[in-house]
């Protein structure tokens, strides 16, 4: 039994007869209250998650029936939290602000809800003055009691609206104040750095900045990337390979492996510390392995007969032309002459080889002849231009050179042109015409920097040649023209340090940086934990069930908490059900936001109790209430969403689960048709909850009978259940009328429960009579529950006496009904028959309901 679409299994398997908890004694009274509040809560979230892609109506029409169960819950921490969820998406700051300051009172020190209530009160205020005074409040002596992680984005949104007004003094000051509140505030450490990136050049004071983003969130591989260029950019080389190296760690946990331009990188720091012969080796070897690999390949291929026309030739495997530059250009710098010449003629060859792939992406249809001219083109200045930095084969590189120029179609202003121009002009023995070729283009073109300094050096001017390749180092870090750079300052200055001037300090900050960083930077547990508790663990089919969460930091600095941040609090919880000691897969998760604080110092944690089966898996446990259920809770902290939408781990993300939780069955579920019949009519109200279970498991509960594949297959697309019902269309007309007859009598809260919880007519057709008595209902707070359960047609007249009813939330749910009727939405209310659209995809119902 898999609940593949509809089967509901009443024969007890040998783990029911022996290991399953007995049945809870009948007469066993709830809390109506809160239990027409769970029930409320559920027909909210299954009736908004018909919905995907929800739209902000679809919020408003849930927000309306939390509101209700929140009548009667009232400071029901769970209800508070997922009101601030409604009251978000569906744009609503009003309801948004009143669902925060309830979450508050249920806990006061959330400071993420502080924050956003705060955000959402500014939000309001229209006048830019009237606002930054508000700022001024806070961030002065009223607000000190504030916790200082709220001071610190609140002095963050100050500042970013001080910029907009163009008051730079002002916002420099309350950046200052940011960063200075909270080392967790990525915002203001980033507002920071791109400011101080724009206006002042000190690539020491830099390195602090990058550091403060770093602790900032010490999860994030870009800012380890971005410390690592910085520190090669003063010439701490090793640092800057141990930054990279993390940041490609951090990726490879996200499943991103290293690309072309990573290994690139990766060899240009290699070349800075290893050296440039160990740069050149290590290609060469590589080349050497692939050929062999190949050799070995065909030989293999041959002894087995097989054709290898279509594999290359050992001799005619290269590497990757991006990787034959660096090999050449790390030879020629460690006086390698062999590799220089086999280097020099494998690169022709794999520029020749990409002009003939162009061409026949042309008779392919994949390029047309003007985008093949212009990608040959810039194929031969890249080759001219190499060739010129390496100062080899320049002959045919100018002869081509010529040959491009002296075409119509060609761009003499091109960068790329000058750039093969200014080589050939100095490697032509003109290095001053060279250097005013290469000057204009410099800032912005590498090769053209690498140029510069060429020139100089050509011309004898020992000092400008040095700063020019200390100026490439600066500007473009972890490159193969910084690498090459750093080899003509070893050559011309003979020291060992990049800068005199930078390097030493550089490597003083450098030595303060914690060793930690490298293991909690790629593994999570390192600085923070998770743990989740189920209780109880034995409980009754009806008993609210709750997980305790604990998210901790471990580390030894404050790290912030939130979507993306370092602890990431998005959430889930995923229900493992066993129902009569069988899987169950159509259960679904709860989604939720962990963000109670908006950072955690280091051992503090986030302390949450929840309900975690508000949706399909409590509805399907307490509708198999004739079994015992063992369910087990998963909860993952810091989900992503995959390619195709679905949920994964994320690099930095956390898991645990719970020990089992068994459920009793309910006594009520094996009573007979008309003794439940009779104990709908005259039980006492506490028990209601009990006997409405009960028969939404007996009505739905089908016998247990052997289907060939061929039937199972064939049930799918069927309209009504292929299996027989184990009651009768008479039985389930029993309770139905009984209930019908009993509902009028009942309370508003019992009403409220029988609402929520009872199957439609549309799900199972002999309770029309029900229906009826409840489309007569006169309370507005239940109508509408009562619309959004049993109502399907903009026609219907409940929905147009709702529409002009004097009740604002009634009215205000009927518009919204009859709106997303109106766009032909799914309706909760058109579910059915059985399971049909809760666990199996919805089917078009039967045109004899009672032909079953």
């Amino acid at each position: 039994m898999m609940f593949s679409s509809v089967a509901l299994s009443t024969a007890p398997s040998l783990a029911q007869s022996t290991a399953q908890p007995a049945a809870v004694a009948a007469g066993t009274s709830l809390d109506l209250n809160e239990y027409a509040s769970r029930a409320i809560t559920r027909l909210s979230l299954m009736d908004l998650r018909l919905h995907v892609p929800l739209q902000p109506l679809d919020f408003h029409i849930a927000d309306a029936l939390a509101e209700i169960a929140e009548q009667y819950m009232p400071g029901d921490p769970d209800l508070a939290r997922l009101r601030v969820v409604f009251g978000d998406a569906s744009g609503d700051r009003d309801a948004l602000e009143s669902a925060l300051r309830r979450a508050l009172k249920a806990d006061p020190s959330d400071t993420a809800a502080q924050y956003r209530l705060i955000t959402v009160r500014l939000g309001k205020v229209q006048l830019v003055e009237d606002r930054l005074k508000a700022f001024e409040r806070f961030l002065g002596p009223d607000g000190a009691g504030l916790d200082r992680s709220i001071r610190s984005r609140l002095a963050s949104d100050a500042a970013a609206l001080l910029q907009e007004r163009g008051d730079t003094a002002g916002f420099v000051d309350k950046i200052k104040l940011a960063t200075s509140l909270d080392s967790t505030n990525k915002a203001a450490a980033f507002a920071a750095l791109s400011y101080f990136d724009e206006h002042v050049d000190d690539p020491i004071a830099r390195l602090d900045l990058i550091a403060n983003l770093l602790y900032a969130d010490i999860a994030e591989p870009k800012t380890h990337d971005e410390l690592a260029h910085a520190l090669a950019s003063v010439g701490v080389f090793d640092g800057a390979r141990r930054f990279s190296k993390i940041a490609q760690a951090i990726h490879d946990r996200a499943g991103l492996t290293q690309d072309a331009n990573g290994f690139l990188a990766e060899l240009a720091n290699d070349w800075c510390i290893d050296g440039a012969a160990a740069v050149a080796q290590r290609l060469n070897l590589s080349l050497q392995t692939r050929r062999e690999e190949t050799t070995r390949l065909i030989a293999q291929l041959q002894e087995q007969l097989v054709p290898t026309n279509d594999i290359p030739k050992p001799e005619d495997v290269r590497l990757d032309a991006r990787l034959d530059r660096v090999r050449l250009l790390a030879a020629l710098t460690a006086g390698d002459a062999p590799t220089v010449e086999t280097a020099t003629l494998e690169l022709k060859k794999s520029f020749e080889s990409a002009a003939l792939e162009l061409d026949k992406m042309v008779v392919g249809g994949q390029l047309d002849a003007e985008r093949l001219a212009e990608q040959r083109r810039a194929l031969r200045l890249e080759l001219i231009s190499l060739l010129g930095v390496a100062n080899v084969s320049t002959d045919s590189a100018r002869a081509d050179l010529d040959a491009l120029a002296s075409d119509p179609t060609n761009d003499a202003e091109d960068p790329a042109f000058l750039e093969a121009k200014g080589w050939m002009t100095l490697r032509g023995g003109s290095a001053d015409d060279a250097l005013r070729i290469f000057e204009p283009l410099a800032h912005d073109v590498s090769g053209a920097s690498v140029g510069v300094a060429t020139c100089f050096e050509v011309l004898g001017q020992r000092e400008p040649a040095i700063a020019a390749y200390r100026g490439i180092v600066r500007e473009f870090p972890i490159t193969v023209e910084a690498a090459w750079s750093v080899g003509r300052l070893i050559d011309l200055t003979k020291a060992p340090e990049l800068d005199p001037k930078l390097t030493s300090k550089a490597r003083r900050f450098y030595d303060t940086l914690p060793v930690w960083l490298d293991a909690v930077a790629v593994d999570p547990a390192k600085f923070m934990s998770l743990t989740a508790e189920v209780t109880p663990l034995n409980a009754h089919n009806l008993e609210r069930s709750q997980v305790h969460i604990r998210l901790s930091n471990t580390s030894n600095i404050p790290l912030a908490v939130g979507p993306g941040e370092t602890i990431d609090s998005r959430s889930l919880v995923t229900p493992q059900l066993e129902i009569a000691s069988e899987e169950v897969r159509t259960t679904s998760p709860e989604f939720l936001d962990l963000q109670h604080r908006l950072r955690l110092l280091p051992s503090q944690s986030i302390d949450i109790t929840l309900w975690p089966d508000p949706g399909t898996t409590g509805w399907l446990i307490e509708t198999n209430a004739r079994d015992a259920a063992r369910v087990r809770y998963r909860v993952i902290q810091g989900y992503l969403r995959g390619n195709q939408g679905e949920v994964v781990p994320g690099p930095m993300s956390l898991a645990c689960g719970t020990r089992a939780m068994l459920r009793s069955p309910l006594a009520e579920a094996g009573l007979d048709a008309s003794e439940l019949a009779k104990r709908f009519a005259d039980a006492p109200e506490p028990e209601l909850p009990r006997l409405v279970v009960a028969a939404r498991s007996q009505m739905f509960a089908v016998k247990n009978l052997q289907r060939s594949a061929e039937s199972e297959a064939a049930s799918k697309s069927a309209a009504v259940l292929p299996v027989e019902s184990l009651l009768t269309p008479e039985q389930c007309a029993l309770i139905a009328e009984a209930a019908a007859a009993r509902y009028p009598k009942l309370s508003p809260v019992a009403r409220a429960v029988v609402i929520a919880s009872m199957p439609h007519s549309t799900q199972v057709y002999e309770l029309k009579p029900l229906d009826d008595a409840i489309r007569a209902e006169a309370d507005p707070t239940l109508l509408c529950l009562v619309l959004v359960s049993r109502v399907s047609d903009a026609a219907d007249p409940v929905l147009i006496a709702a529409k002009t009813s004097g009740d604002p939330r009634l009215a205000h749910v009927a518009e919204l009904l009859a709106e997303r009727i109106t766009l032909g939405k799914p309706a909760y209310a058109k579910l059915g028959p059985g399971f049909a659209g809760i666990i199996s995809p919805p089917v078009t119902p039967p045109a004899n309901p009672t032909g079953r």
